[in-house]
Parts: C-alpha cells; structure tokens; sequence
C-alpha cells in the first residue's frame, strides 16, 4: 500500500494532478499552483495543503471532503492552510477532495476548481 501511494504522489507531482478543473474565463496563471499531495511529518516539507493564487482574488472559500463528501475543513482565509487533520486529530493517509471558489478580481469572473489530494503519513 505504501508503494502505492508513494507512486501516486509522484505521478500527481510531476503530471499536475491536484488541479482537475479549470474554468476558461479565468486568466491562465490565475491558480498558481495547488499540491497533489500533503505528508504532514513535521520535517517542514509538503506538510501544508494550501493553494497560491496567480492572480487577485476576492470572495475566496477553500473545502476539503473525505470520502463520504464529510466537509473536513474549511476556510475564507486565503492564507489558511491544511495540516491533514480534523478537529485536531490527524485524519488517515488516502484521497481527499478540495473544492475552490473565487471571484476574479481582474475580470470578476467566479471561479470553481475541484480536485483531489493524497493524504501521505
């Protein structure tokens, strides 16, 4: 099972898989760049979910689901991050949905991405 998910982390690493959405009005670079995967160790690598905006945002809103469409977190906060767990239990290693919404300041357009993350412990 480790190798499994060590395999998929490096495919969603170097093939983009965090991000499975993308809506055409937005700027190209307006998400900048949103991690495939988290291993929240404590080692200060990868230990973060958070998603870096390429362009101006307002109206921001972050959520992340299990398995069962449990909202597990959520923020407004564009610089609130993810440490992998839920009301302060670590959560176990596996696939997680995020779901991002914004509005465009430039262009004010809303926009909606979804993806998943791979929860590694």
């Amino acid at each position: 099972m480790n190798k499994l998910i060590i395999l998929i982390v490096l495919c969603s690493t170097l093939f983009g898989m965090g991000l499975t959405s993308y809506k055409p009005d937005a700027q190209p670079n307006c998400v900048a760049h949103v991690p495939g995967s988290i291993s929240p160790n404590g080692d200060g690598i990868n230990d973060f979910f958070f998603i870096e905006p390429g362009c101006k945002w307002s109206q921001y809103q972050l959520q992340i689901t299990d398995n069962q469409s449990n909202l597990i977190f959520q923020s407004k906060q564009i610089h609130e991050v993810w440490d992998g767990t839920h009301n302060g239990k670590p959560l176990p290693q596996g696939f997680y949905k995020w779901k991002l919404q914004f509005i465009q300041q430039e262009t004010g357009n809303r926009v909606v991405e979804r993806g998943e993350i791979v929860l590694v412990r």
